[in-house]
């Protein structure tokens, strides 16, 4: 959906409960939340990554007490638009 030749910044925000890896495309903004999330990240850095999505609500619990990484939530905006 978002070509790697339109990515301008990768960042990773850690918190306590959650982490957020911010996309930043030229023409849109993709906010992802989750838990360790630092291998997309460098996934993403290199270019490797396909597709993503989110877990679904059933299978969350399961996956809180791994080390996998998880996201919960991703939210897409057009560049410049306010939340």
């Amino acid at each position: 959906m978002f070509p790697y030749q339109h990515l301008v910044t990768a960042s990773l925000d850690c918190g306590d409960e959650a982490e957020i890896l911010r996309l930043i495309f030229s023409t849109h903004d993709v906010e992802i939340t989750g838990r360790n999330l630092r291998a997309l990240l460098l996934a993403v850095q290199d270019f490797a990554v396909k597709w993503v999505r989110t877990i679904p609500e059933r299978y969350r619990q399961v996956e809180e007490d791994t080390d996998h990484g998880v996201i919960w939530r991703m939210t897409v905006q057009e560049a410049g638009e306010q939340p």
